[in-house]
């Protein structure tokens, strides 16, 4: 079997990883454009919170292991828009 580090963890506990990876992350941006503030355009990441926010959500809702596969594409998609505007928002 696989002996990654969600599988150590276990379901819960995995959820609760997932959720402290994406926050840190997404503060980590909004500290970065706050430090180097230029213009309230280097903000329009923040549309792509709620996609974020609702895969967390989602990820909390699911009870079978199996289910996480769909929304690993979903988080995958959200993460490189999310990355593109953010390199293109830091560059204003």
């Amino acid at each position: 079997g696989k002996h990654t580090l969600v599988v150590k963890l276990g379901t819960q506990k995995a959820k609760i990883y997932h959720t402290i990876l994406i926050t840190t992350a997404i503060l980590s941006a909004i500290v970065f454009s706050i430090l180097n503030y230029s213009s309230p355009l280097q903000f329009l990441y923040f549309l792509i919170f709620p996609l974020i926010i609702r895969n967390i959500w989602l990820v909390f809702k699911i009870d079978t292991p199996r289910n996480f596969d769909p929304l690993l594409k979903q988080l995958a998609v959200s993460t490189l828009v999310f990355t593109v505007i953010f390199g293109l928002c830091a560059c204003i």
